[in-house]
Formats: C-alpha cells, structure tokens, sequence
C-alpha cells in the first residue's frame, strides 16, 4: 500500500501484544484486518508469523486453509464447472 510499510504493521503487532500482558483476561479477542493485501501475503510467511506469536498449530491450519485452500465453481446456465482453485483473493 502506497505509503504504508510492514515495518507498521509489525510494531502495531508488538504494542498490542504488549498492552495485552498488562491484562489478565482468560480470552482474548484478535482481528487482523490486512487491508486488501490478501493477494500479497504468502503462505509460508504468513503461517511462520502466526507460529512466532505461538498460536495452536490447529488455528494456524484453519487461518491458512481460509485464506489459500479455496475453492469456487462457475454457474453457466445452470450448469457447475468443477471446482477452481483460487489463486488471488478471497471468497466475499
């Protein structure tokens, strides 16, 4: 994104992170909100973050299968096409 670096991102990451340890709840709630940048996220890195915070391996696979296992078929007419592998974007 024009004018935006990762760099924000990562510190954002490391305050909320830190101003999370000050709280002593027994849930937390995280939203990340990649502002369109699903098309640029690879898998590999994407999951190697997610390990580093130390997220279950199973919330890992169900981010990482969201994001890059999906599938979509086309209608024509009635008609479905086999499934499509989607390389960009999510499903809306």
């Amino acid at each position: 994104m024009q004018g935006k670096s990762i760099a924000d991102s990562g510190l954002l990451a490391q305050i909320t992170i830190k101003q999370a340890s000050f709280w002593s709840p027994s849930e937390v709630d995280l939203l990340c909100n990649q502002e369109e940048a699903y098309d640029r996220v690879h898998p590999v890195y994407l999951r190697s973050v997610l390990q580093t915070f130390g997220l279950p391996s199973v919330f890992i696979s169900a981010v990482c299968s969201l994001f890059f296992s999906t599938t979509m078929k086309a209608n024509v007419n009635g008609y479905s096409s086999s499934p499509i592998q989607l390389g960009r974007g999510l499903r809306q």
